[in-house]
C-alpha cells in the first residue's frame, strides 16, 4: 500500500481539517470532513503525486474510492497494477 502521509497532509490543508483532529487511514471523509465538491481537487492531487490517471467511473464511484484515505491508496495501487 502506498504512503497515505502525504494524502493527509493535503486533506488537512485543503480541506482546513484540524490537526488535533484524529485522520486515520480508516476514517469516513465524506461528508464530515470533505464534501461532495472537493473531490476534483483531491482526484487532481492523487494524479499529480502518485502519477496515476482517474477514469470518469472513478470519480463517479467516489463514495468507495474516496471514501478513507486506505480506500484511495487502494485505489491507486489498483491502478499501478493496471487494474482499473
Amino acid at each position: 500500500m502506498i504512503d497515505t502521509e502525504p494524502l493527509r497532509r493535503f486533506i488537512r490543508e485543503e480541506f482546513e481539517f484540524p490537526d488535533a483532529a484524529e485522520l486515520s487511514d480508516d476514517r469516513e471523509l465524506f461528508p464530515d470532513v470533505i464534501d461532495p465538491r472537493g473531490i476534483v481537487p483531491l482526484a487532481d492531487f492523487v494524479e499529480e503525486t502518485y502519477g496515476i490517471r482517474l477514469s470518469e467511473e472513478d470519480l463517479r464511484g467516489h463514495a468507495v474510492n474516496f471514501r478513507s484515505l486506505r480506500a484511495i491508496a487502494e485505489l491507486i495501487d489498483r491502478k499501478r497494477a493496471g487494474q482499473g
